[in-house]
């Protein structure tokens, strides 16, 4: 007999048949039976990855086709920050970097120039309709003073504006009196010039800089102290843009976007350009023709889970939506810093209700996103409490303190009043510290593990808590204010093409 070889794996040995793997059919000598092999779990594993390319390090070769004219020096201080740092900033994925480097190009040119910053040499007239600090009585004498009186750079009569004047303009411009200034943090004094657009993608603003500079303080570079840092070294060029690019949210907004408008009004405004193009034009041009292609964003299968079950819980999908719209714990002290602010009174179940969520809403969409139901249920705490108690075979409970939380279960407990709670879904566990890490929407003053204060918590963040500690296993079941129920672990049941719960 005869029979055609459909999958194999080389590591699975057979003790009675020697199967050449060349080739396509084997015989099987009369009284032997055959069986299906399944894939073992390391190869399951493998081929549930998503993209192979998305974590891949960023390499000069790639940089070259987008900065033809940047030397080899400075494409591999860019290559190699990038990919230092790509993972920690959620910028590892294909179109993060397609994203990231045409916004650069356009920034910066072909040569990949950094240097001296965003110039202040305006025409007069200019100052006043572009800035609310110049249309005042005062400011348009200021910019009389200062700016140029020729508007034509090439007029051979026209003078451009002092170094001096470029300064006085810029710390005008941007002072905290007026909308622009304040939305940038500034203070006054020098913040207008000394925080200036600099970097790979113009880096502006006293706010901006601090942001960036949790990071590249860890890399020996204080930028507020010495902003032009981000002028003179191209790695702190580099890395102060990705943490503009995460301050701005900009990487939860990339993945899967071959438009690149919105991603440019974050970066900066349009602009109109010497060859009679726009800025944002040309960003998209850029990436149309040039970053989508270097970095594959057609193939890119960022989110995907290759070869699944469909009858199975699409877990890694409902946990790659999470990391998309959380911020980390380190992050979190900062309002301003979060994708998704906690609110109970949003849109709990179309998409366009994702801007704002409670607790609850950030767990029902989430068993949504894993295929649990097929719409997106609209249950409070107490609601998913009871759900779980009179449907265990869907919402499995973990009475044991001892359990071992998997990733994708969440954890609940509910007020006995019935009006509060609170719910959340690990996305990792370590059994050498009993951490459990969690995604969950939360608004209250809280102290997880690794932090040395209490935090503000505002919205959907990343966190990490002892397994039997209060936040957790330990949570009061008794206090001044309420009576509630233990808190546990729940693992969700069964895809709902199995069991349709709508």
């Amino acid at each position: 007999m005869k029979i055609h070889v459909l999958n194999f794996y080389p590591r699975i040995k057979s003790e009675a048949l020697k199967i050449d793997f060349t080739s396509k059919t084997i015989d099987v000598p009369d009284g032997v039976s055959t069986v299906r092999v399944a894939s073992t779990d390391a190869e399951k594993k493998k081929e549930e990855k998503g993209c192979p390319n998305c974590d891949k390090p960023v390499t000069v070769a790639e940089l070259k086709q987008i900065f033809t004219k940047a030397n080899d020096i400075t494409l591999k201080k860019v290559a190699e920050t990038y990919t230092k740092h790509m993972k920690a900033l959620n910028m590892n994925t294909c179109w993060n970097k397609a994203h990231f480097f045409a916004q650069a190009v356009v920034e910066t040119g072909l040569t990949l120039h950094v240097k001296g910053g965003e110039s202040f040499n305006w025409y007069y007239q200019s100052l006043i309709d572009t800035f609310g600090m110049f249309k005042t009585e005062e400011g348009r004498k200021k910019a009389k003073l200062w700016g140029r009186a020729i508007k034509d750079r090439r007029d051979p009569k026209a003078v451009d504006v002092t170094p001096e004047n470029e300064k006085n303009i810029a710390n005008w411009a941007y002072l905290p009196d007026y909308k622009t200034g304040k939305e940038l943090g500034n203070k006054g004094g020098n913040d207008g010039w000394d925080f200036r657009g600099k970097g790979l993608i113009q880096l502006t603003g006293r706010a901006a800089y601090e942001y960036a500079n949790t990071y590249t303080l860890k890399e020996g570079s204080d930028i507020i102290k010495n902003p032009d840092l981000v002028t003179t070294d191209v790695s702190v060029a580099v890395l102060s843009s990705m943490a503009f690019w995460k301050w701005k949210k900009i990487d939860g907004i990339t993945n899967g976007q071959s438009k690149t408008e919105k991603i440019s009004r974050k970066v900066g405004n349009d602009v109109a350009l010497a060859n009679g193009k726009t800025n944002h034009g040309e960003k998209q041009e850029v990436f149309t023709k040039y970053t989508s292609k270097t970095f594959t964003t057609e193939q890119c299968k960022f989110g995907k889970i290759q070869k699944e079950n469909d009858t199975d819980l699409k877990i890694s999908q409902g946990i790659t939506w999470l990391n998309g719209i959380k911020i980390d714990q380190n992050m979190a002290d900062i309002k301003s810093n979060y994708k998704v602010l906690y609110s109970q009174l949003g849109d709990r179940v179309s998409k366009e209700g994702e801007d704002v969520m409670d607790c609850s809403e950030l767990v029902c969409r989430f068993l949504q996103k894993i295929e649990w139901s097929s719409k997106v249920k609209n249950m409070n705490t107490s609601a998913l409490f009871n759900f779980a108690k009179n449907n265990p075979k869907w919402l499995e409970k973990h009475d044991s303190i001892d359990y071992i939380p998997l990733v994708g279960d969440i954890f609940i407990w509910k007020n006995d009043a019935g009006s509060n709670g609170h719910t959340g879904v690990v996305v990792e566990y370590d059994k050498n510290t009993d951490v459990v890490t969690t995604i969950e929407a939360i608004h209250f003053p809280e102290q997880p593990y690794g932090a040395t204060k209490s935090i503000d918590l505002q919205g959907v963040v990343k966190l990490k808590w002892k397994k039997l500690g209060k936040h957790l296993t330990n949570h009061p079941t008794k206090t001044k204010r309420y009576t509630a129920s233990t808190c546990r672990f729940y693992t969700p049941k069964i895809h709902f093409t199995k069991q349709d719960k709508n």
